[in-house]
């Protein structure tokens, strides 16, 4: 049912094995495992995602799928993104843009594109952006017809993303680092909807880095009144290939 999703981690593959000696490639995979107060259950996801870089181009494709407990497991996203290092300032950027696919069930679609300029310090990590989110009503032909309109869709324009990271101990091959943001690869939360993260990763020689991330969300931060909504616990592994 999802394979056409496939193509969105494979096709840069081939992409980048066409410009042989420019490129880099790394891969990132994790594991979370957490709960939350819309799903009775405890939940784990798996993802796996690619980074090519080849110049000052980036593009990163990524898929996951999340395990709901006695529900078994379904796809949960597809994401691919892109973007362009620029100097501004003497400092450098990365403008790019993304595209998340999300099926939050069977009768409704979630689609997510964004823009965004990052700029990663020696310390810090700062993103900020917009994001374009379109949710979609998914009923049979017969419905539609009876109906006798399209789809529903409904829109959220211009949602601020953003992310600030700051690492603690950077210095060595351990690393230890903190943000605040409300995106992260597969989730994008309202501007009021924040996740805390700490992170703990040791760098190899061989260029594996694994690590181990907490993760804390709450719902309403900056509002009046915030409540607990959940928190997962993430462990995995990057790796920088050597480039071809």
């Amino acid at each position: 049912m999802y394979i056409r999703h496939k193509f969105i981690f494979i096709l840069p593959v081939v992409f980048a094995s066409l410009i042989s000696g420019y490129s880099q490639v790394s891969l990132m995979a994790y594991l979370d495992a957490g709960k939350n107060v819309i799903l009775s259950d405890s939940y784990a996801s798996s993802s796996i995602l690619a980074s090519y870089t080849f110049s000052k181009f980036a593009l990163s494709p990524g898929v996951s799928y999340i395990f709901e407990g006695h529900k078994g497991s379904r796809f949960e996203g597809c994401l691919l993104n892109g973007s362009r290092q620029l100097n501004f300032f003497r400092r450098t950027f990365d403008i790019g843009a993304f595209y998340l696919h999300r099926p939050l069930s069977e009768i409704i679609k979630e689609n997510n594109w964004g823009v965004y300029a990052e700029h990663i310090g020696k310390r810090f990590e700062i993103l900020i952006g917009n994001q374009f989110r379109y949710y979609r009503l998914i009923t049979s032909e017969d419905l539609q017809a009876e109906l006798k309109r399209k789809p529903d869709i409904i829109s959220e324009n211009w949602n601020i993303i953003y992310s600030f990271h700051y690492r603690i101990i950077s210095n060595t091959s351990w690393q230890l680092s903190v943000s605040v943001t409300n995106m992260d690869y597969f989730i994008i939360e309202q501007e009021t909807n924040p996740l805390f993260n700490i992170k703990v990763s040791y760098k190899f020689r061989n260029k594996v880095m694994p690590y181990i991330s907490y993760w804390h969300r709450k719902a309403g931060m900056f509002n009046l009144k915030a409540n607990h909504f959940g928190y997962h616990f993430r462990l995995g592994l990057e790796w920088e290939l050597s480039a071809f």
